[in-house]
């Protein structure tokens, strides 16, 4: 009987445990997640400031403080590259964070406003996606970013999310949500009136990413995908003269 007894206790304590640790891991609501909701991740309680890169990053962001006309605002598409020798410039302020999400962009648009510039480039919400995030709760972070903006006499230029290869881990169900976002992304900006700008339209071959134009891992950019969006942005800044 104490035996019996001494088993029943050390399952219920090892229950406990299990319970614990499922609920501390997130491993429940992830596989309620998958089964019934098809997400993969609780949007809910994920925040920027989880994603290790930020911190790092945005350490870089307080460095640089000089004045800047130009502020490139995004994710790792942003961060990877030296705007200032891309666009042969010397007045460009990368603002990129790998692997960022739309909420961390407009946490960190004091370090936008550091450098005083004269118009900010937004590339953004394929993060959001792969976090589970639905395209109102994006949409609304680039109205946001686009009227802080604006109040500050910065001029914003959205730019379209741009889409996976065909090697890319689920790559069809990645690119509709990105053509669905990309939909709202172009009404948002014909409705506050500012540029946008759509790499898909050069860097797209049969609804995926041209693999000539993305990295080994079928999201990043190759540098001749680079040399496009350079072009993009020095036509935008003829316009606006600068």
């Amino acid at each position: 009987m104490r035996r019996q007894r001494v088993l029943i206790f050390t399952n219920f304590v090892t229950l406990v445990l299990l319970l614990y640790v499922g609920y501390k891991s997130r491993y429940f609501q992830q596989t309620y997640n998958r089964l019934v909701l098809n997400k993969t991740e609780i949007v809910d309680i994920y925040s920027f400031s989880l994603n290790p890169k930020y911190i790092e990053q945005i350490n870089y962001c307080a460095v640089y403080t000089k004045q800047s006309d130009i502020a490139m605002l995004g994710n790792s598409h942003v961060y990877r590259i030296n705007w200032d020798d891309l666009l042969n410039r010397t007045d460009v302020a990368n603002r990129g964070v790998g692997s960022d999400i739309t909420a961390g962009f407009i946490s960190r648009l004091p370090f936008v406003y550091a450098v005083k510039p004269k118009i900010c480039f937004i590339e953004g919400g394929i993060n959001d996606i792969f976090r589970g995030f639905d395209d109102s709760t994006i949409l609304n972070n680039f109205s946001t970013i686009i009227t802080e903006l604006k109040t500050r006499n910065i001029s914003p230029v959205l730019m379209s999310v741009c889409k996976v290869t065909k090697r890319y881990s689920n790559a069809k169900e990645v690119n509709d949500r990105v053509e669905k976002l990309n939909t709202g992304i172009k009404a948002l900006a014909l409705k506050d009136h500012v540029r946008l700008l759509d790499l898909n339209a050069y860097l797209e071959k049969d609804g995926y990413l041209s693999d000539e134009f993305a990295g080994l891992d079928g999201l990043h950019f190759s540098g001749t995908a680079y040399l496009i969006w350079k072009e993009e942005i020095q036509k935008v800044l003829l316009e606006v003269g600068l």
